[in-house]
């Protein structure tokens, strides 16, 4: 993985985000980006497929973005329980 970093420079980014009512956090990266087939889960990994089962659990919804050659945005935001 750091060798992907390198030769592509990708620049990921994290962004926490809370507010009285919901916590938002933002993944982006300037990466290749991915298509929907490519998705799939593979060898017992379920990547995106586990993310969006784990944010269903906790009362959250999860967006993914992602064009190729430009790369991706994903965005989780879970409501906050008073």
């Amino acid at each position: 993985m750091r060798r992907q970093f390198f030769e592509w420079k990708i620049k990921p980014s994290l962004e926490l985000r809370y507010d009285p009512n919901q916590l938002t956090l933002t993944v982006t990266d300037n990466g290749i980006g991915f298509t929907a087939d490519s998705t799939l889960s593979a060898r017992g990994h379920f990547g995106l497929q586990g993310m969006r089962e784990r944010s269903d659990q906790i009362g959250g919804k999860l967006t993914i973005e992602s064009s190729l050659e430009i790369g991706s945005t994903i965005t989780l935001q879970v409501p906050l329980r008073h």
